[in-house]
């Protein structure tokens, strides 16, 4: 049996289970969920076992395992119900790893592409790639030598006797009732009204299975130099989109760097009370810890997107303009300090009250955004990548949350 063919039944398997993982999530989800997680990875490393993979898939899978081990025993207090929405993301994630697939072959800056790719183009591509299969098995089957209409024929008289067939045995089980003893039984569960229920969870497992056919075979068909296609496609549109002079972002961080000093003057004993445990006047430690710790979270994601920003539009690399080199640090300087500030808010919150599942949530976040703010300033200095070691870090730490 050839490789395409065991996807194919596969493909019908896995999603008829889905659809009681969907359907059924606390009851009978997490048993089809082990089945399903199962066939998935055992198909996937079965599909691409002559690939060259990811050397980091084995942490994927890992950090995929904890996860499915969290819902199915139960222990997914942290992130409740996206823990399953959380599955999926690093079973794709796992899949363009283990198939060695990533566009630049490892991760990297274009992790967003990746996961469109892996998510969204490769599955709908070859979205119909299972109904081509099944009429390529089918005409083989029926000879290569015969017409269409021929085989339309074939394939009619095939439905139609099918159909006469169990007509036939449901009037013999009524004319005789030794028959319907032996055998009336299977026709009664044949009825309509029986196999509705199967019926309609088969209807809407057929788009989850031409999904799941077309992202393994989808990773399973596209070539090196496909890969290769897209990453030079991403890097053309960077420069034609680097055209802002070094005059202009320097002045606009200036502001934005000139603005973070102001505030951490005007408002330093409160920000840093947390770090000598003292509390504002008239304020709680919840107050406290709440007031503001969300808006440093947010500012510290603000700063990321302006530095990205400056890095697409600048009309050189910024390793290559001293004014702006130094202006990329000072921000992300402060945007340490406002990861650190936060940080110590929230933990002064969790010596007072304990941990939560959204206190825990909040601490992965800040520990995500720091780890940013380091691998960046490395990387600016050095002029090394350090995006894997984030996105790592980041993935894995997410995935050993579930069992808190």
């Amino acid at each position: 049996m050839s490789i395409e063919s065991i996807g194919f039944i596969l493909s019908y398997v896995m999603s008829f289970l889905y659809t009681f993982i969907a359907t059924h999530p606390i009851s009978i989800g997490p048993k089809m969920l082990l089945l399903f997680a199962t066939a998935y990875c055992a198909f996937g490393s079965l599909l691409f076992k002559k690939q060259k993979a990811a050397s980091e898939h084995h942490l994927w899978l890992f950090s995929l395992l904890l996860i499915l081990i969290s819902i199915i025993s139960g222990r997914n207090r942290v992130w409740g119900e996206y823990a399953i929405l959380l599955s999926h993301a690093f079973a794709v994630y796992w899949l363009m790893a283990r198939s060695g697939r990533f566009i630049a072959g490892e991760s990297s800056e274009y992790l967003l592409f990746d996961l469109i790719l892996g998510f969204v183009i490769l599955p709908f591509r070859h979205f119909f790639q299972r109904f081509k299969t099944l009429i390529q098995s089918t005409s083989t089957s029926l000879g290569k030598d015969r017409s269409l209409a021929a085989k339309f024929i074939i394939l009619f008289v095939l439905l139609t006797s099918v159909v006469f067939l169990y007509i036939a045995g449901n009037l013999l089980s009524q004319a005789d009732i030794g028959f319907r003893q032996m055998l009336g039984s299977l026709f009664d569960w044949v009825r309509l009204e029986n196999i509705r229920p199967t019926l309609f969870r088969f209807i809407i497992s057929l788009p989850i299975g031409a999904y799941l056919y077309g992202l393994f075979f989808g990773l399973y068909q596209e070539k090196a130099k496909e890969r290769t296609s897209w990453k030079e496609r991403w890097e053309s549109q960077i420069l034609n989109f680097r055209h802002v002079p070094t005059s202009l972002w320097s002045s606009i961080l200036s502001v934005f760097a000139l603005l973070y000093v102001a505030f951490f003057t005007l408002q330093g004993s409160y920000l840093f009370g947390a770090f000598f445990r003292t509390l504002p006047n008239h304020m709680t430690a919840a107050q406290y810890a709440r007031q503001g710790f969300f808006e440093l979270c947010a500012i510290t994601t603000l700063n990321f997107a302006l530095l990205g920003f400056a890095w697409l539009s600048h009309h050189q690399p910024i390793r290559q303009s001293s004014s702006l080199f130094s202006m990329f640090f000072v921000i992300l300087g402060e945007s340490v300090l406002f990861s650190v500030i936060a940080a110590s808010k929230l933990l002064l919150y969790i010596q007072r009250f304990g941990f939560t599942p959204l206190r825990i949530q909040s601490f992965w976040f800040i520990g995500v955004l720091l780890a940013a703010c380091l691998a960046a300033s490395y990387s600016l200095l050095t002029g090394k990548r350090s995006y894997k070691i984030w996105i790592l870090y980041s993935g894995i730490s997410l995935a050993i949350t579930h069992l808190l």
